[in-house]
């Protein structure tokens, strides 16, 4: 059985150096995944969003043309079991909800 994360563990990782073994593959493997994400928006959503491909990170930031709430597109994206933030006030809530999913999918494991 697998346990949660345990923010504790944090600086003992840090400090074995397995983290900087790892970032190589890691920015690899994200790399790829933004480029097919963005790739996917121009092909898909272009003439309704407007974005611009990062350098790094793990975020694609993307704003609605338009004066149109994102947050009522969200309600219509989750109708297609699609999620995304509407905007950066929500993150710290959605890392909220997302912790206690993960409390949750744990706990039944």
């Amino acid at each position: 059985m697998q346990r949660a994360l345990d923010l504790g563990d944090c600086p003992e990782y840090l400090a074995s150096g397995r983290l900087e073994r790892h970032l190589p593959r890691i920015v690899d493997a994200y790399s790829v995944k933004c480029r097919a994400l963005c790739d996917a928006l121009d092909t898909h959503l272009a003439r309704h969003i407007a974005f611009h491909r990062p350098a790094g990170g793990m975020f694609v930031w993307a704003r609605l043309n338009g004066a149109r709430d994102a947050s009522d597109y969200l309600r219509v994206c989750i109708e297609q079991n699609v999620m995304f933030v509407p905007g950066v006030e929500e993150i710290e809530t959605g890392v909220h909800r997302m912790n206690r999913a993960l409390e949750q999918y744990f706990d039944e494991q």
